[in-house]
């Protein structure tokens, strides 16, 4: 999911970059409570029946799931921050606050698109200057990677280069890489 603000002398841009989440954490609680009781229940069904030692694996597999569900979530929370101004281009990564902050200068700054090995596998975007380069939009679905490549490109590239044909060989050219 791609947020967009701007300020409003348009000095700076923001592009709030997040994945998408299916669910919330509410429905996925609700949904690993259905799972538990019935996984525990044909565990304790089988424990009556005398073989109380799928009991304990079953909880075993109960709690693993509720950890890597949270774990799940947790990452989904992370969120990438973009803020382009006329001299620089910051890169933003946490949860709640920046963890991580990269600062490019915007007018060395370029946009670089790879395609994956195959079609089936996503476009990466980076963010190139100075022979150091951070990937952005790791978490975007194919459509919003896309529209992120495009609303990028034209924000970074100069006022003097924003023709359309300019903004299509540039980011044309980057996706042979």
């Amino acid at each position: 999911m791609i947020e967009h603000y701007t300020d409003p002398d348009r000095a700076l841009r923001f592009f709030v970059l997040r994945s998408d989440s299916s669910l919330s954490w509410q429905a996925n609680k609700f949904l690993l409570a259905g799972i538990s009781v019935i996984a525990l229940t044909i565990a304790g069904a089988f424990m009556m029946m005398g073989l109380w030692l799928i009991l304990p694996f079953s909880g075993l597999e109960v709690a693993a799931l509720w950890v890597m569900m949270y774990a799940v979530k947790l990452r989904q929370r992370a969120q990438e921050v973009l803020r382009v101004s006329d001299y620089d281009i910051v890169v933003q990564r946490g949860r709640h606050l920046p963890e991580h902050e990269l600062k490019f200068p915007r007018h060395w700054t370029r946009l670089v698109v790879r395609q994956g090995p195959t079609e089936l596998h996503p476009k990466r975007l980076y963010l190139r200057c100075y022979g150091q380069e951070t990937e952005v939009g790791c978490a975007l679905g194919p459509h919003d990677r896309d529209t992120l490549i495009h609303e990028l490109a034209a924000t970074i590239t100069p006022i003097f280069m924003r023709s359309p044909a300019a903004n299509r060989t540039s980011v044309a050219a980057d996706e042979r890489l």
